[in-house]
Formats: C-alpha cells, sequence, structure tokens
C-alpha cells in the first residue's frame, strides 16, 4: 500500500491579527514530535480513507494531524476532528506549588484526540466549548494508535463534511445602480 501524502500547513489567516501564524510552524520543534506527526497523519488518512494535514503551532511544540476538509485555511478550518501531539513541558517546581516557571521541554510527548460536536456519534457528547457552538470532546490518549482507534469510534463519517467543500459561492454582482434625473417640475427644484 502506498503511503499517504502528507500536506503540511503553513499557518491559518486571521483578519487583522499581527502576530505569529497560528499553526505556522510547518515542523514540530523536534525530530521525535515531528516523525509522530507524520506517522499520525498517515494512520488517520488510512483509517478514515480521507486527507489529514499537519499543523504545528508558531512555536513548534504542539500540533498534530487535522482532518482537511477545506481548501481555504483559515481559524476552526479542518478542525473537526484532530490528534494533538505536544511535548511535555518541564517546570521548575511541582504541579501544586504556588509559583513555578516553565524551564524546557522534554522529549515525551502527550497525545489528545479532539471531535467537534457535530460530526460525534449520538452516544457521544461533547463538552461545551468557547468558539464552537456544537461544542468538542477532547480526551487524552496513550498514544498514536489507541487515538485513532478512539476517534474511528467516536466519529460518525455520515456527518463529516465533503471533502474539499467548495467555498461558498459568492453572490453575483448586483446590477450598477443608475440613477436617472428627471427634470424637476416647473417652479420646484431636484431637492424640494
Amino acid at each position: 500500500m502506498d503511503e499517504p501524502e502528507v500536506k503540511r500547513e503553513t499557518g491559518l489567516e486571521v483578519p487583522m491579527w499581527m502576530g505569529p501564524l497560528p499553526g505556522g510552524g510547518y515542523r514540530g520543534a523536534t525530530d521525535g514530535l515531528d516523525e509522530a506527526a507524520v506517522r499520525a497523519s498517515a494512520l488517520l488518512q488510512r483509517a478514515f480513507g480521507r486527507p489529514f494535514t499537519l499543523r504545528f503551532n508558531s512555536d513548534r511544540h504542539s500540533g498534530g494531524a487535522f482532518l482537511c476538509h477545506q481548501e481555504e485555511n483559515w481559524i476552526q478550518s479542518n478542525s473537526e476532528v484532530g490528534l494533538h501531539l505536544s511535548l511535555r513541558p518541564i517546570f521548575d517546581a511541582p504541579a501544586d506549588a504556588p509559583e513555578r516557571r516553565l524551564t524546557g521541554w522534554s522529549d515525551q510527548i502527550d497525545y489528545e484526540i479532539s471531535v467537534r460536536g457535530r460530526v460525534l456519534r449520538p452516544e457521544f457528547k461533547p463538552e461545551p466549548h468557547p468558539f464552537y457552538p456544537d461544542g468538542q470532546l477532547r480526551q487524552g490518549v496513550s498514544g498514536i494508535e489507541e487515538g485513532v482507534r478512539l476517534l474511528t469510534e467516536r466519529v460518525d463519517p455520515s456527518r463529516l463534511a465533503p471533502e474539499f467543500m467548495a467555498p461558498a459561492s459568492p453572490a453575483p454582482p448586483a446590477a450598477p445602480r443608475v440613477r436617472v434625473r428627471r427634470p424637476a417640475p416647473p417652479g420646484r427644484d431636484l431637492f424640494s
């Protein structure tokens, strides 16, 4: 079987945004993180029979493989189904300490699945989410294989958007507005 093509995102378009592009990391910060994301994308493409895209945050410490169903690349696009990967952070104090600072990143990878509420099978309930009115299911998993298995169990394929949905057709151009100037009746000007 041929290896699925891996598509990498170069960043999401966010109107009026002046900072780093969300999803603009292109590659993982470590070879291990990048290779794990490529592997996740390939396994998910095989499991779903649809393309998945790789996207890393601009700091490149986290990212993942996401179902690719739109050619546009804007905030919240291609986010219905995903397997998130992130390097585990290292702090200078335990989690229960009153103050702690991030000191680096380990080579260990944490995994999490995410599914938008609208594509979940009915037996699974999404949690409320500030950006998705239909909610989202997020769940930590032990690795790529478990993530792929749980995603295939939780996603209802009949609810997935068609692959590469065409953007909404723009409205036909309006007929040019032509203002016809009629002569004013005798004794009246145009504005009375």
